[in-house]
């Protein structure tokens, strides 16, 4: 198939480069906001953790702290994706340059080029936060196995990925798309344990997690770094994280080809 031939995998990965080479690019122009975010994201971060321990007996305040740490940047992580990769095509479309990402390659390659700024933005972050949770909380920032952190991460990202290409496909062409991610982030990282370790969410909360295609990726990451209990058997989590993942990412494809099919035939208005 002409699909799988050695020049369309060339021009694939060339996309994929050129997107990733953009977006790093384009994160690092805007150091303004960077910083405003490294000035804020302490305070917000003490308002949470200092409400923790107000509830929270002495001895378990170093295990939660340390639990809250990784919830924070896993949170970061997700919502690097969703708005990122929720909001893209609609922006592509508002900036009339839709039809040019197609013609000249492919949407899916574009989108998969945008995962190098979501890991440049939870590196920075994760490390940032880490040494703040650290200096400022004593918290124990060790990893307990990195091997499977960095292996449950890089499903985590798939997923992201996954689940942010078929919201912003299914979105890209309403009004409200911004309204409709600050709808839908919380609840999201709530269900799939994200914000909280899954095995400590109520019952009726525990059986959406158990389907949500986001949640074992996390808990494994959880575990792997703080050795918190998972929510199934970790082998059982590991098989399912890496079904998820290529799950997610082969239904995103289907739903980004079949954006670039609606363009194509022009079968979306041409101003939103």
């Amino acid at each position: 198939m002409e699909a799988y031939t050695p020049r369309k995998l060339r021009e694939s990965l060339y996309s994929v480069f050129v997107s990733s080479w953009s977006e790093v690019k384009i994160y690092f122009r805007y150091r303004a906001s960077m910083i405003i975010g490294l000035i804020t994201t302490p305070m917000w971060v003490l308002f949470f953790v200092l409400n923790f321990n107000l509830f929270l007996p002495p001895a378990y305040r170093g295990l939660v702290q340390r639990s809250l740490m990784w919830s924070f940047i896993f949170l970061e992580m997700f919502s690097e994706a969703i708005w990122n990769l929720g909001m893209s095509l609609r922006r592509m479309k508002e900036m009339g340059i839709i039809e040019h990402v197609i013609a000249t390659g492919s949407l899916f390659s574009t989108l998969l080029g945008r995962l190098s700024r979501i890991i440049t933005d939870t590196i920075i972050y994760g490390i940032y936060m880490i040494l703040f949770f650290y200096l400022a909380l004593g918290v124990d920032i060790s990893i307990r196995s990195p091997v499977l952190f960095l292996i449950s991460a890089a499903m985590a990202l798939a997923s992201c990925f996954g689940f942010s290409s078929i919201f912003s496909s299914l979105s890209y062409g309403r009004r409200n798309v911004a309204a409709l991610i600050n709808i839908l982030q919380f609840p999201v990282m709530i269900a799939s344990g994200i914000i909280l370790p899954a095995w400590v969410l109520p019952p009726q909360l525990r059986i959406i997690a158990l389907i949500s295609p986001l949640t074992y990726p996390f808990d494994l990451m959880r575990n792997a770094a703080t050795g918190e209990q998972t929510l199934l058997d970790i082998r059982l989590e590991l098989f399912l994280s890496l079904i998820s993942a290529i799950f997610m990412m082969l239904i995103s494809k289907k739903f980004i080809e079949r954006v670039e099919r609606k363009e194509m035939t022009g079968e979306v208005p041409g101003t939103l």
